[in-house]
């Protein structure tokens, strides 16, 4: 095979209940180019949107666009896409999944980021918030290509919307 061919038919001999059953599929199913690799990589990053400074609603979202830039198809992800706060120490952001994507493909993602009820004060001390962008954060895909996969911080500041964050309602 030159690598472009895929499985050409495939067979499948069942035995149920005594009776034998054969099945035939005549398609032809891609196969990747010999040495060909998946790339994940964010194409743009951005603010999509504002949302409410309160508990149990997101304060913002984000736009991601992920690109597969490789030459091989990449496969679904569960923890496709990851936005965060940069600071050092803090754990704020969320995650979505993303679907399979094709060599050159690419793929918009909405990532609401939550209020941060663990460190409702930091929203505003710690404006402004250097958030990033990583697609496959785990390296299911781009495996050894750590430091590939993210986005440059984009700083928000939260000082505007969240003016009173720091105390309980």
């Amino acid at each position: 095979m030159s690598g472009k061919e895929g499985i050409g038919r495939l067979f499948f001999l069942v035995v149920v209940f005594g009776f034998i059953g054969v099945f035939f599929f005549a398609g032809s199913v891609p196969a990747a180019p010999l040495g060909g690799k998946a790339d994940l990589v964010i194409a743009s990053f951005g603010l999509k949107e504002w949302g409410k400074c309160e508990e149990n609603q997101s304060v913002f979202k984000f736009q991601v666009v992920v690109k597969n830039a490789g030459n091989a198809p990449s496969p679904s992800l569960v923890n496709g896409v990851r936005v965060y706060d940069g600071h050092p120490g803090i754990v704020w952001g969320n995650g979505e999944a993303i679907g399979p994507l094709s060599p050159g493909a690419t793929q918009s993602v909405v990532v609401p980021i939550p209020y941060f009820l663990i460190n409702r004060a930091h929203m505003i001390t710690g404006s402004p918030h250097p958030f990033k962008a990583v697609v496959d954060p785990d390296n299911a895909v781009n495996k050894g290509k750590v430091g590939t996969n993210s986005s440059e911080a984009l700083n928000v500041d939260l000082s505007g919307i969240c003016k009173q964050a720091g105390k309980r309602p």
